[in-house]
């Protein structure tokens, strides 16, 4: 009888031990596995008790099972974490961390970058990877003078293309000490030596940063200007061509205006109907401006 009773509990616990998990791996690592797919996923690229663990102790234990696969498909470590956190880092996302391998965020990155007086949050970090916001880019703008600008100006040049070629062929063209706000405008919307040959040819040898600006934005033409001087205008200023745009000046409404007496409630009544904004202000020019267009309104009125 007690051979017996010795036989069923052996034949018992060779039971539990065949039933039981072979690993902690399934216990640990399956807990984040939605299905069999995710489960053949960590197999493929590591996912094991270990990494899930490490990973825990460092505060990610809300990982979902993609987050892991990633991790180690990019190379997101507790020791990549870590070295992380010992530049500044903090506790950073699991996006964050996947972004900063695929893009080559590192500690020779991050510490060169503060060495030049950029402490990077990861939004920074990662922007500067993608754009090739470089120390040598940083060094060729701060030769030519822009030696205080912010992560975004900087992510704004590498984006827009505002270079050392670019400055020099804006200094040629008689645009010295631009800011760099004018030079990504300049890019942004054209102003180069093609559009500077233009507006010679318009008679603009010489064009401040905001008139070459509004004369480019409301493509100012020499075939415009001459359309403008058949209906009977004649003062051709930079502003005053860029007032006929936002006016939106054509013959008709020339010949609607001809002899009339305009007053401010007049002016922001035509701006309303020939901008389509019904919110109209004296504030929403500058003074240049405003002065431009009550001068383009007040020549149509007095032609004959």
């Amino acid at each position: 009888m007690n051979n017996r009773i010795t036989y069923l509990l052996k034949s018992f616990f060779i039971v539990v031990l065949l039933l039981a998990p072979t690993s902690s791996f399934a216990q640990t690592a399956y807990s984040y596995a939605d299905s069999r797919s995710d489960r053949e996923a960590f197999r493929v690229h590591g996912v094991t008790d270990s990494f899930v663990q490490s990973l825990v102790k460092l505060g990610y234990s809300d990982l979902d099972a993609d987050e892991l696969i990633a991790f180690r498909i990019h190379g997101v470590s507790a020791s990549y974490i870590n070295s992380m956190k010992q530049l500044g880092m903090g506790r950073l996302s699991a996006d964050d961390l996947i972004s900063f391998r695929i893009h080559g965020v590192n500690g020779d990155f991050l510490a060169e970058m503060s060495d030049l007086g950029f402490d990077l949050d990861a939004d920074d970090a990662v922007s500067f990877r993608i754009h090739g916001v470089t120390e040598s880019f940083m060094r060729d703008m701060t030769k030519l003078g822009f030696s205080d600008l912010d992560a975004d100006q900087l992510v704004s040049f590498r984006i827009h293309g505002v270079n050392a070629d670019f400055v020099a062929e804006m200094e040629i063209l008689g645009f010295n000490n631009l800011s760099a706000d004018d030079l990504v405008a300049f890019r942004i919307h054209g102003v180069n030596a093609q559009f500077m040959d233009e507006m010679n040819d318009l008679g603009f040898k010489t064009l401040s940063p905001d008139q070459a600006l509004g004369l480019r934005i409301y493509d100012v033409d020499l075939k415009y200007r001459d359309r403008m001087q058949r209906y009977g205008l004649t003062d051709f200023t930079p502003e005053r061509l860029v007032a006929m745009k936002v006016l939106r000046v054509t013959e008709r409404f020339i010949d609607n205006l001809k002899g009339e007496t305009l007053d401010e409630d007049d002016i922001y009544d035509i701006l309303e109907d020939r901008t389509g904004n019904d919110r109209i202000r004296r504030r929403n020019y500058d003074p240049n401006m405003w002065e431009a267009i009550n001068g383009v309104l007040d020549d149509i009125t007095k032609l004959n």
